[in-house]
């Protein structure tokens, strides 16, 4: 092979094997087209039955229609997700999330909110830790969805057993070099 001529590799090849992926081969989430369209209709099919749902008014309508859509989940074996849970209520994620901090109830408390948003972060926790959910996947929702972040904290304290007086930590200062 010439000096300046750059081997090609195939795509699963040339990526680190180690980097988490949404899919099985970096980003191939589909063996063949038969298996995309099947997956696009079947989500469609699911998802258009709540197309026309009206916006819920009260705690209880907002209940009967969060069990509903769990419910629906649970008897086709889909994971529930807080984009779908927002369909199903007849409404958008971000008035959701108004809900949840109490900007605009529209007859739905925060609290409820907050306890359905919990099921499914609890839901995603129980999925990762049994590898039935990309750690990569479950990392974003927790930090978009659920308030989960990276957080480190430092606690400082003087290394000296005495209690140093104002005075001392002044002549201290002064002593450091100028930056």
């Amino acid at each position: 092979m010439p000096k300046n001529e750059e081997k090609k590799l195939p795509r699963s090849k040339w990526r680190n094997p180690n980097t988490p992926v949404a899919g099985a081969d970096a980003g191939e989430l589909f063996a063949n087209e038969d298996e995309k369209k099947t997956f696009a209709s079947q989500t469609l099919n699911d998802m258009v039955g709540y197309l026309h749902a009206p916006r819920v008014k009260s705690d209880e309508e907002f209940i009967e229609r969060v069990e509903g859509y769990f419910g629906r989940c649970a008897e086709k074996g889909i994971r529930p997700t807080w984009e779908e849970l927002a369909i199903a209520c007849g409404t958008t994620r971000a008035t959701l999330w108004d809900w949840e901090v109490g900007r605009y109830n529209g007859g739905v408390s925060a609290d409820l909110v907050k306890r359905v948003k919990e099921f499914l972060s609890a839901y995603d926790a129980r999925a990762v830790s049994e590898g039935k959910l990309n750690p990569v996947t479950y990392i974003f929702r927790s930090k978009n969805y659920y308030g989960m972040k990276d957080q480190q904290e430092h606690i400082l304290t003087p290394n000296t057993g005495d209690s140093i007086d104002k005075q001392t930590l002044i002549e201290e200062a002064e002593m450091l070099p100028d930056i």
